[in-house]
């Protein structure tokens, strides 16, 4: 026998929008007959309380007239109703969105909570002792350069720009701006640029000559995506830590943010502390903080 006219009829009747809503409002008067049959509604009188800044607030939009503002608040009374009804219903419950959502209200709930001790002068030299690096000042170099372009020259910039380096090397006190070369977008003289900078600038293997090359000579030539270079570094400044004087306000904020970091990773370690964890019929087991912030 073909049961196949019996079967087709069911896969497009299982298919329908309709169907799917009456399983769902199944679903919810189930738990709700497991709970007695009942809404929360339906069981106990209940309130809704709001505190009057709320309500101030809402009804007082300022690009709002009275109607809207009168509706946003309502709006607002019937969806905490809503809220409340579901969260009787337990559609609370294995809500991993839901739950991301209210553990981070929680957390800046606790975040808000804390109040850091002021900090002692000795604490703060501390602090900016062991993160150093966080306050360190980059290196800068101060350089002049001759540039010899292929575009202009072709396969001749390399040998032009030897051939000018050696005269460059015999004048003891070179004259600027040094002629010889060609014009250059960002000019003859770089001046306290970052090493990152010069990179970017000029590529990274000049960038990386330049911060070991000694000081007034001529060195040469460096190639670069425009063409070649003969350089000559007048100054270069090491990476140096400033003084705490200088930095205060900033050492001072971070101190501050770590110190309410650990103080709410404290707060959060205590709340956890206080559940255990029972997966299945195996015995209970302590959860632990696993807190990276909490000293």
């Amino acid at each position: 026998m073909d049961f196949r006219y019996l079967v087709r009829p069911l896969i497009r009747v299982s298919s329908e929008p309709l169907l799917h809503f009456l399983l769902l409002g199944g679903l919810i008067f189930l738990v709700a007959g497991w709970r007695g049959g009942k809404l929360a509604s339906e069981q106990d009188p209940l309130e809704i309380v709001i505190l009057p800044e709320t309500r101030q607030l809402l009804m007082e939009q300022p690009q709002a007239v009275t109607a809207e503002r009168e509706d946003a608040f309502w709006d607002f009374v019937r969806e905490e109703i809503l809220r409340q009804e579901a969260v009787a219903l337990g559609l609370d419950r294995h809500d991993r969105i839901l739950a991301r959502h209210m553990g981070r209200k929680l957390m800046l709930y606790l975040e808000a909570s804390q109040t850091p001790a002021e900090p002692t002068e000795a604490m703060l030299e501390d602090w900016f002792r062991r993160h150093q690096e966080r306050y360190e000042l980059p290196g800068v170099v101060d350089f002049r350069h001759v540039f010899f372009s292929e575009k202009r020259r072709g396969v001749k910039a390399f040998g032009d720009a030897e051939d000018r380096l050696l005269q460059l090397r015999e004048e003891d006190d070179p004259q600027w701006p040094v002629d010889g070369g060609d014009p250059f977008i960002h000019g003859q003289f770089i001046k306290g640029r970052l090493l990152s900078e010069v990179a970017h600038m000029f590529g990274p293997t000049f960038a990386e000559t330049i911060a070991e090359v000694p000081l007034r000579q001529w060195q040469g030539p460096w190639e670069s995506p425009f063409g070649f270079h003969l350089v000559w570094v007048e100054t270069r400044q090491s990476p140096r830590l400033p003084l705490l004087d200088s930095v205060y306000s900033r050492v001072l904020a971070d101190y501050y943010a770590q110190a309410q970091s650990q103080q709410t990773e404290r707060a959060v370690c205590e709340i956890v502390s206080r559940y255990r964890l029972r997966v299945g019929n195996e015995p209970p087991r302590a959860v632990p903080c696993a807190s990276k912030d909490v000293e």
